[in-house]
């Protein structure tokens, strides 16, 4: 990213109430991704998506909390550019999620996931 070597990792559970099929049950996708930038240090996403409502969580390095403006409107301008409604917007400095099992909790529940890395 911008000359800036990056490593992420991504986790994606499209549909985590069930089978969209399935009479009054909302569709919820939830997405995490970890993303590491070299001299930045690492980010951590969570994306809950309905079909009437998107939050979204962004930790990112404590170096960076002075930046926080500056990273709000470029996520806005970012999702309004690809036409994506977020209602809600969280950042927070450091911390956050370590684990896709803290974010997935059903694939430790189920354990019928399959773990692929690229």
């Amino acid at each position: 990213i911008n000359g800036k070597k990056l490593f992420s990792e991504m986790w994606i559970d499209p549909d985590e109430e069930g089978s969209s099929t399935q009479a009054g049950v909302e569709r919820i996708a939830r997405a995490f991704v970890k993303f590491d930038i070299k001299e930045l240090g690492q980010f951590k996403l969570l994306l809950l998506y309905g079909e009437n409502k998107a939050t979204l969580q962004l930790y990112y390095p404590e170096k960076m909390q002075k930046s926080e403006g500056s990273i709000q409107k470029g996520l806005k301008a970012i999702l309004e550019k690809h036409c994506f409604r977020i209602d809600n917007i969280y950042l927070q400095a450091g911390g956050g999620p370590t684990s896709p099992v803290e974010v997935f909790p059903k694939i430790q529940e189920r354990k019928n996931s399959v773990d692929v890395r690229i």
